[in-house]
């Protein structure tokens, strides 16, 4: 043994400590590694919801005292991962796009296609998962969508070679792509490479047109919802009930004490998040007290569910009222359905934050209902393939494609705390669900007219 030693550096004790601490950090970069996977696959087997520390430690393999040396908290860990997962995506399709700029849209879409049907798991994770992990969750979902519309756009850019530009901006049309992957893929189908070329049929239908002016048109839309009808009085809730004796029977009694508690819960969710929300929380703002609470529903949950179905009811209500009351052509149509839409938006911003932020909180118990509520907007849009004999062709994952987009579209303007600028996106949402159907330049004809129907300022 002292012969095998001999001539071989003595090592000092500050160089086994700094092996040491290397170790150590091996250790500890592989724990974290373990921790990220696991929350990915806890994730993927019983929703962010019912994620605990403590599985996330067991899966890992690790203590629940490591588990905080790494994490502040489990949300802290999932935008860890989201982090991760994200750069990893980004860098795919970035070589994707770059590896063929003049082809950047169908190349990106593609890639997302494929990155939704190999790994599925990750995929939601990064954009359904993220809608229910809260603020910063949602933040994250909305810096990815930016981060890969502006690779289409650094396409756009090198000298020409990635085609006409599109005339509605990338994140909406990549947001609107996402979502349809995830319902489909919620409802038990692969994202295809039939539905990958659906979705490149319709962002090439925003392709190549007068994109400056679309920008310039209506900048004073705020004026046609100042001279609209107000939303229906049903959104702002019901009066409290009368102190002291009164004369309302108790089927009228139970009807106000339900409507102010989805209304109560709307608006609590609004202000702190699902997650925060509580019962004592629900019944403070409602006026009621926690026997009458459970008198009408069994948990937190149960009034979350029935809030759901109001408010998407009151929602399809104004905007399919205002759809069918109108007499002009499908154009028309659309155009006033989407100022009802504006001003229920305006109008209700609990209702408003619930239906475009908060609709999937509720995690897989909800899910399919609130696929199901958003497609139903897709009825509106069965006029539109008739238009044309270009729109007899559009595939049927166009329709979904459009209401995808307007609920990206309008989810970050409410989540950002910037309904008030809708108004302002009124012609672009219109043209947004018109131009596939009818052409860009009939969309564009059809949204001048709009803009002719303006009052001119007066000078002097």
């Amino acid at each position: 043994m002292v012969a095998a030693d001999r001539g071989r550096p003595a090592r000092s004790a500050e160089d086994t400590t700094g092996a040491s601490a290397q170790t150590g950090d091996r250790v500890r970069a592989h724990q974290r590694s373990r921790l990220l996977e696991a929350i990915v696959d806890q994730l993927a087997a019983v929703g962010y919801t019912n994620v605990r520390v403590g599985d996330l430690a067991t899966r890992a393999g690790v203590s629940r005292a490591t588990f905080y040396e790494q994490f502040k908290n489990k949300e802290d860990c999932f935008l860890a991962a989201h982090d991760a997962l994200a750069a990893r995506l980004l860098a795919r399709t970035a070589g994707t796009v770059q590896a063929r700029p003049q082809q950047a849209t169908s190349r990106m879409i593609g890639s997302l296609a494929e990155f939704a049907d190999r790994e599925p798991e990750r995929f939601s994770f990064l954009t359904y998962e993220a809608m229910l992990a809260g603020p910063d969750a949602l933040a994250r979902r909305e810096k990815l969508v930016a981060a890969l519309a502006d690779q289409l756009e650094q396409a756009f850019a090198v000298g020409g070679r990635g085609g006409p530009p599109l005339d509605v901006p990338a994140w909406i049309l990549l947001g609107g792509t996402i979502r349809v992957l995830g319902i489909r893929m919620r409802r038990g189908q692969r994202a295809s490479q039939a539905l990958s070329d659906e979705l490149i049929v319709w962002t090439d239908s925003y392709r190549g047109r007068d994109a400056a002016r679309r920008r310039r048109r209506l900048a004073s839309a705020t004026m046609f919802l100042a001279t609209s009808q107000r939303v229906s009085p049903g959104l702002l809730g019901p009066q409290p009930l009368p102190r002291g004796r009164h004369r309302l029977s108790a089927t009228v009694v139970k009807r106000i004490q339900r409507e102010r508690i989805l209304h109560a819960t709307a608006h609590v969710i609004r202000t702190s998040g699902y997650p925060s929300t509580t019962v004592a929380d629900i019944v403070a703002t409602a006026g009621v007290s926690r026997e009458v609470f459970y008198s009408h529903f069994s948990s937190r949950s149960d009034a979350f569910v029935e809030t759901h179905q109001l408010v998407f009811q009151e929602m399809m209500a104004t905007t399919a009222g205002a759809f069918f009351a109108s007499t002009g052509r499908w154009p028309e149509q659309v155009w006033q359905s989407a100022l009802a839409s504006t001003k229920f938006v305006l109008d209700a911003p609990s209702f408003a934050h619930f239906a475009f932020v908060e609709p999937y909180a509720l995690g897989s118990a909800v899910a399919r209902r609130t696929d199901d509520a958003v497609l139903a907007f897709t009825a509106l849009l069965t006029r539109g393939y008739n238009q044309r004999p270009e729109a007899q062709k559009l595939p049927q994952a166009t329709s979904d494609a459009i209401v995808g987009a307007i609920m990206e579209a309008v989810a970050y303007y409410v989540r950002n705390d910037r309904a008030a600028d809708l108004a302002e996106q009124l012609p672009l949402l219109t043209y947004l669900v018109i131009a596939p159907f009818i052409g860009a330049d009939d969309a564009n004809e059809f949204l001048d007219a709009k803009a002719r129907e303006l009052p001119r300022p007066q000078s002097g």
